[in-house]
């Protein structure tokens, strides 16, 4: 039986999904110790990579474009993803499918046949909402693979048109394996054009920072990797989910490239912290990132 809970919707509000995602967690968590397994043979990446692939790249004023959200190649597995897809209601309108698992890609539909699935568009229709979960106990995936389908209609305009995977909270694309973040993530996001002429071509955008921890939960120790596509001024540290500052692990003028940083556990006295939820914070110049860590003695 699919478990496909819906949102419901009345003239005085709309039941959002955190209540519904709560359940959902408690399935996957049930066995909360559980670890994913070992990365299988195929996988080749250190991270989960997910794209946005458009079935083409010129379209006329009333044509229909499907979007694949693809897992493009193997790489770190995961159970359950949140994604937030941000797109131009001016040039494209959505398409919603008569029956939302017609969104479902086969990725995850043909892995396990229990799924937890909450879909919505946001209020301006300027971004669509996905949670998506397998509720198979020890099920696992990596790419390559389609984990979702849209379907959108081109308005009358003449234009380019950009759908992106957005990243900043509250509406920040995630994956997860056992209820934990699947760090990094990269993603890929698309354009189109609409009405004559080309695709105007675009200098890609920046990589964004990218910051992750390893082994996560840990104990005693944790590494903390990140990298600079330019030299930057960093300040890396650890706060407690209170906000209290708990350890400057780095400083300063650092270099392009990739650079690794040790957490002993310890705060800016040497005394140990206690087991719990810790949030690292990274700035670089402009760019900002958060991992959360967690710490059993």
């Amino acid at each position: 039986m699919m478990l496909r809970p819906r949102l419901v919707r009345t003239s005085e509000e709309v039941v959002r999904w955190p209540a519904l995602v709560a359940v959902a967690l408690m399935l996957l968590v049930a066995d909360a110790v559980a670890d994913p397994g070992p990365i299988t043979a195929e996988a080749r990446t250190d991270s989960v990579r997910v794209a946005l692939v458009a079935s083409g790249t010129q379209f006329a004023a009333g044509d229909t474009i499907t979007v694949e959200l693809e897992v493009p190649e193997a790489g770190l597995q995961f159970n359950a993803y949140d994604a937030y897809v941000e797109y131009d209601p001016g040039a494209l309108t959505f398409l919603r499918a008569d029956d939302l698992s017609d969104q479902e890609g086969p990725l995850m539909r043909e892995a396990c046949n229990q799924t937890f699935h909450v879909f919505d568009v946001a209020s301006d229709s300027t971004y669509l909402e996905i949670h998506h979960s397998l509720l198979c106990s020890g099920t696992y995936l990596t790419g390559p693979g389609v984990i979702y389908r849209l379907r959108f209609l081109c308005r009358d305009v003449d234009t380019d048109t950009t759908l992106r995977l957005l990243r900043g909270s509250p509406t920040e694309t995630r994956f997860f394996a056992n209820g934990l973040f699947v760090t990094p993530l990269r993603t890929t996001d698309v354009q189109i054009r609409i009405g004559a002429g080309d695709v105007t071509a675009t200098p890609p955008d920046a990589p964004r920072l990218e910051l992750s921890a390893a082994p996560n939960p840990f104990n005693p120790r944790t590494t903390l990797r990140f990298e600079l596509v330019s030299s930057a001024s960093v300040d890396l540290r650890i706060y407690d989910l209170a906000g209290r500052h708990v350890r400057r692990l780095a400083s300063g003028l650092h270099a392009a490239g990739e650079h690794r940083v040790l957490w002993d556990g310890c705060d800016r006295r040497g005394r140990e912290v206690p087991s719990g939820v810790y949030l690292v914070r990274l700035r670089a110049g402009e760019w900002t990132a958060t991992e959360r860590l967690t710490l059993v003695r």
